[in-house]
């Protein structure tokens, strides 16, 4: 025991049995496979069948346990097989026991193989088994190895059934095209190299293509400037003092008065000047920048307003339009052969229609 137990420190016992997706034949077998190599580095294979017994039932989960405590294990009985003179010399079979290891691997065997969906795993590998989105292509190829196991191809189509469905599911049709041009010399090796191969140096462009700045080395003189910024203009009381003149002597002219004074706005003379232009408080009008709208002048209401009258009068069997008072505003031109009197165009700013 002291030596079981010290191999079992190392040895990784198998994850319980999963029963709810994919084949249960298949994950049972694989199950097994890997509970028998834990037997086998603890040391475990030569010992009592009860003993591997409970080794099996305390790493096989929660699901195998129902399935093992639902088993039917036989008593003492007749040997329906044996070919005899009479009953009463037919051999009896001994009763089946629990503790057997053999005996319970065995029905777990006959549980899983009971009804073995072949044809609808199948029918799942080819229509409906696709690459998730940004699955990488490693695990993509074991998922498709191990949904071909579950469905139990032949041991001469397993490769060509890989090779296909991977070839199938490629989504850049420059690499299929590749593949296809291969024909019967493409191998499910080769298929993977191309494929991995072209995934990885596409990733690697992606990579380049999207790779960031970490710094960006700007300018002192540009290190205030953004596009779309503009610095706000500080107040009067708040501009720093104006510079001195070139010669050093004086100040220059202050922008609200045009006058030299010293920096502050209760030192300006126009701090408390009302513009004649613009009728702001704060400047002259010589130094005032905004424009002057030009004024509209309005006529009083109530003054009178010349309208001309245009009449009528009949000249040569035709009608036309005249002024009593002012024939200026007919003239007379040829039309034709014929002279006729013409009505000019009086650009009046009020007309008046005779109802």
């Amino acid at each position: 025991m002291a030596q079981l137990s010290d191999a079992a420190c190392f040895a990784k016992p198998p994850d319980n049995l999963v029963l709810t997706t994919g084949n249960p034949a298949h994950s049972w077998e694989k199950w097994k496979r890997r509970f028998q190599i834990y037997l086998q580095a603890t040391g475990a294979s030569s010992k009592p069948g009860e003993q591997k017994v409970g080794l099996l039932l305390n790493h096989i989960g929660d699901q195998g346990i129902d399935i093992y405590y639902n088993f039917t294990f036989l008593g003492d009985r007749p040997d329906t097989t044996a070919i005899v003179a009479d009953e009463a010399s037919r051999p009896r079979l001994p009763a089946e026991d629990r503790k057997d290891y053999d005996l319970v691997i065995r029905k777990f065997d006959e549980q899983f193989t009971r009804r073995d969906p072949q044809l609808m795993l199948r029918e799942k590998f080819w229509l409906h088994l696709h690459r998730e989105p940004g699955q990488p292509f490693n695990s993509w190829v074991n998922t498709v190895c191990e949904r071909a196991g579950e469905c139990k191809f032949p041991a001469n189509f397993m490769e060509q059934a890989i090779r296909d469905k991977i070839t199938f599911e490629c989504r850049e049709d420059s690499a299929k095209l590749k593949l296809y041009d291969m024909g019967g010399n493409l191998t499910v090796e080769k298929a993977i190299q191309v494929l991995s191969l072209r995934e990885a140096t596409s990733h690697e462009l992606k990579e380049s293509k999207t790779s960031t700045i970490d710094a960006v080395y700007v300018p002192r003189h540009q290190a205030g400037r953004r596009q779309g910024f503009r610095p706000s203009t500080p107040r009067h009381d708040e501009r720093p003092p104006p510079k001195k003149d070139m010669g050093g002597i004086g100040f220059s002219a202050c922008k609200y008065c045009n006058t030299t004074h010293a920096w502050g706005k209760k030192n300006c003379p126009a701090a408390n000047h009302k513009c004649e232009k613009c009728k702001i408080k704060g400047h002259f009008s010589a130094v005032c920048r905004k424009t002057r709208v030009g004024q509209i002048d309005v006529e009083p209401e109530g003054t009178p307003k010349f309208i001309g009258v245009v009449g009528q009068r009949k000249s040569n069997n035709m009608t036309t339009h005249m002024q009593d008072d002012d024939s200026g505003w007919h003239i007379n031109l040829l039309a034709g052969d014929e002279e006729l009197s013409w009505c000019i165009d009086t650009d009046l700013c009020t007309s008046v229609c005779d109802a």
